[in-house]
Formats: C-alpha cells, sequence, structure tokens
C-alpha cells in the first residue's frame, strides 16, 4: 500500500472548472427559486416590513440596500461555516485541518479546507469530509429562515449561492464514489490523491 507508484492523483482540468462554473450557477438560480419559496409559504408568515410611498424612495433604496449588505455579510459568513464544517470534519478523521484560498484554473474563486500531506482517508471517511457542509450549512440555513424575522428572506441568497458553491464538493465525492471501496485518499489543494 506505501508503493508511491500505485497513486494517482486526480485534479480539476479547465474544462471542468468551466463545467462547475456553469452547474454552479444554475443551482444558485435553482436554489433562489426553491429557498425563495420555501421563505414565503412557511408558517407562520412573515411580511417585509417595507412600505415605498410617493416620495420616499430614496428611504426606500436605504432599506433595499442595507437588506443587500445583510444579505453579502451572511454570504461572507456561510463561506467561513462551509469551509469550518470541512475542517470539523478533518478533525474527526484525525488530522488538523490547513485551510486557504486561491483561484481554480485561473476562473473559479475558492475557499479550501484540506489535510495536511501524509493524512490518508478511507472513501467513507473522505465523503463524510466532502458532504459535512452540504448537509449541516443548509439545514442551519434553513432553521434560521424558520423564525417569522427578516432574517428569512436575507437567508434565501446566501444559502441558494452556497447550494450552488458546493458543486466542487459533489464533482470531488462523484470522483471518490467510483474509485474501488478500499481505496484510500489524501486531500490536497488541487484535488485528491489516492492509492489501492
Amino acid at each position: 500500500m506505501d508503493d508511491p507508484s500505485s497513486e494517482h492523483e486526480r485534479t480539476i482540468s479547465p474544462a471542468r472548472a468551466m463545467q462547475m462554473a456553469v452547474w454552479g450557477t444554475v443551482l444558485s438560480i435553482v436554489g433562489l427559486l426553491v429557498f425563495g419559496w420555501l421563505a414565503v409559504v412557511m408558517r407562520p408568515p412573515y411580511r417585509l416590513p417595507i412600505v415605498i410611498r410617493p416620495g420616499e424612495w430614496l428611504e426606500a433604496l436605504a432599506v433595499l440596500a442595507a437588506l443587500g449588505a445583510g444579505s453579502v455579510i451572511l454570504s461572507v459568513l456561510i463561506l467561513v461555516a462551509h469551509e469550518a464544517c470541512h475542517g470539523l470534519a478533518i478533525a474527526v478523521t484525525g488530522a488538523r485541518p490547513r485551510y486557504g484560498a486561491k483561484l481554480v484554473q485561473r476562473l473559479l474563486p475558492v475557499l479550501f479546507t484540506t489535510t495536511p500531506p501524509g493524512h490518508w482517508m478511507t472513501r467513507g471517511q473522505y465523503a463524510f469530509v466532502i458532504l459535512a457542509p452540504t448537509v449541516l450549512v443548509n439545514l442551519a440555513g434553513i432553521a434560521l429562515m424558520s423564525p417569522p424575522t427578516v432574517l428569512r428572506y436575507l437567508m434565501v441568497f446566501p444559502i441558494a449561492m452556497h447550494l450552488g458553491g458546493c458543486i466542487g464538493d459533489w464533482w470531488i465525492l462523484a470522483e471518490v464514489l467510483r474509485l474501488p471501496a478500499d481505496a484510500r485518499l489524501e486531500d490536497n489543494e488541487e484535488g485528491f490523491r489516492w492509492r489501492m
């Protein structure tokens, strides 16, 4: 198992990065529709306390700008929470997570969390690390939408963007699930390595 010649590497090609950007955008749009619908149908109902009267358009723009800024701040917090979930899952597998940011193929900006070199995981452990943010962050986002407050509507954009951003994790998961069940995997900044 320690024979380096039996190691293989999976990275994201420029074509795959472009596909991920397109599919991530599609998923974000679907997320906007689904989470927007959810915000409207959740009980008890909540109506945004915004009334636009003639001559008060500046005040209305200020309220909308504040709502937009709140949504952007929440989006950043969700990105951090996403990577923290990966980090927590990595810690559960016995490694100390490393964090960073980069451009994939000079096209796709990403934050990342990875393991130190030499930390090999089972397929099940790696799937756990990959899926932790998809499950935890999206469920937390829906939970934050539950109380009848303005937060219900502020969460729609950030959670939809998060859903689209999970496409990179899902690509890795799809690749991992194609490997033999007894494969060992090592995460890295470019993708992952695997060996038997």
